[in-house]
């Protein structure tokens, strides 16, 4: 999950990625219920996963997209793949994977290659697997940037019946006039909750029936999210 944040004064794109596994208050239907982010997805759709995160961190979200995996596969090869620099390790991960032959180095991933760049996390952990994540869409979206308006278009029609989202086409295409201003400047990421924001320590660590999750400093937190994206 990840809140894509434009900044109109600034003309800035933040991305913040959310751990799945955060402890949050999740208002369901039938009461608050505290438990995994991710959870709100599975108990009520893009609704309940807004409303979870709105309580929670205090910010308003104007809309969603949702891309599964052959969304996500889709839209790597429309553009032509993305270039990432791989280690060892990940490169006999998306090999072992992706059924496709990998080298370590700097190359070209196909889509089904970088969605398995974007799941690796045995050879480290959830927090580095953000980053990943991070890095292919923020490389995807100054690849699009260079092309045309009208090329734009074209990949966003294409791209519509393979996703699930609550913006127009009207709304979509405004989006697509700012690109040009909007990737002038660097895409700035960061990741929730910061204690863990370095991928090293698991810091706030807890076990809710069997389960680990983790245990956000909500003032902190809240405070650096929205000073991220009002920067």
């Amino acid at each position: 999950m990840m809140i894509l944040s434009v900044n109109e004064r600034t003309k800035k794109i933040h991305l913040t990625s959310l751990m799945r596994a955060m402890y949050v208050c999740i208002p369901r239907s039938d009461g608050e219920q505290w438990g995994m982010l991710n959870a709100a997805y599975s108990w009520g759709g893009p609704k309940l996963l807004i409303e979870t995160i709105e309580n929670n961190f205090r910010i308003d979200i104007d809309h969603y997209v949702v891309v599964d995996f052959a969304a996500f596969e889709k839209g790597v090869d429309l553009l032509g793949g993305v270039e990432i620099t791989l280690s060892d390790a990940e490169a006999r991960h998306v090999q072992s994977i992706s059924k496709v032959v990998t080298y370590s180095g700097t190359q070209q991933l196909n889509g089904v290659q970088a969605r398995a760049y974007c799941q690796i996390r045995y050879i480290d952990n959830d927090f580095v697997r953000t980053k990943r994540q991070r890095t292919v869409l923020t490389k995807l979206m100054n690849k699009a940037a260079s092309s045309s308006i009208p090329k734009l278009i074209d990949l966003a029609e294409t791209m519509l019946p393979y996703v699930n989202t609550d913006m127009t086409n009207g709304e979509i295409l405004s989006y697509i006039a700012k690109v040009p201003s909007l990737m002038s400047n660097p895409i700035t990421q960061r990741m929730l909750p910061i204690e863990n924001e370095a991928g090293k320590s698991y810091t706030g660590i807890i076990f809710v029936q069997g389960r680990e999750m983790y245990k956000v400093d909500f003032n902190t937190n809240i405070r650096a999210l929205h000073e991220f994206i009002m920067s």
